[in-house]
């Protein structure tokens, strides 16, 4: 293009170079933001595995009746035979249960710029699930990490189909993401009742 325009050979090849560069420069943050979104997708993915496998073993969780009937087990543990692997696996549960509550706390302060804001993932995660809270709030907050990992790995799907489809070039990206989000609203509902948009194409 410079040639064509007019300009000397050695005066071009330089003006080219610094161009790509630039262009290059540019496209480096979305390369590390799409790597970044697909690997919060993942983690959140992982964790929520981890969560539901906690929960699979811990059993009655959240209510006084089910901390009273896992307390009796302990109890009776020694003495009873067959209740102490019924033990054992409870308190294994409860352990890997609470055992992402640490990450979950980092994982509501995700990377700018990513598919959602950070007031937006710190209000749809919240505190994530325990063994304090019942089955079924444990299991919606579950589903929720779930779907927020979906929705990050399908950020960074889009980053890299924008970057394929403009040769290479990400620049608008995050412009269209917000007309995207604008358009199609990420989220439904508020507080408690706040779920992932499933109508959104």
């Amino acid at each position: 293009e410079f040639l064509q325009s007019g300009m000397p050979p050695v005066q071009a090849a330089s003006a080219a170079k610094a161009q790509v560069e630039g262009e290059i420069k540019a496209n480096n943050k979305s390369f590390d933001e799409a790597k970044a979104a697909r690997s919060y997708g993942e983690n959140l993915l992982q964790m929520a595995n981890t969560a539901r496998a906690g929960l699979g073993d811990a059993g009655q969780t959240g209510s006084d009746v089910a901390s009273g009937y896992e307390k009796l087990i302990s109890t009776l543990s020694p003495i009873l035979p067959g209740t102490q692997d019924e033990a054992k696996k409870q308190a294994a549960g409860d352990s890997l249960l609470n055992s992402i509550g640490p990450d979950i706390i980092k994982m509501a302060r995700p990377i700018g710029g990513g598919a959602t804001s950070d007031f937006e993932a710190r209000a749809y995660l919240g505190a994530g699930p325990t063994s304090s809270k019942t089955p079924e709030a444990n299991d919606v907050l579950i589903r929720k990490m779930e779907e927020l990992g979906k929705l990050n790995i399908d950020y960074s799907d889009f980053l890299e189909a924008y970057r394929e489809a403009n040769a290479g070039s990400t620049v608008g990206a995050s412009k269209k993401w917000s007309e995207y989000k604008q358009q199609y609203p990420l989220f439904v509902g508020e507080g408690e009742n706040m779920q992932i948009n499933s109508q959104r194409p």
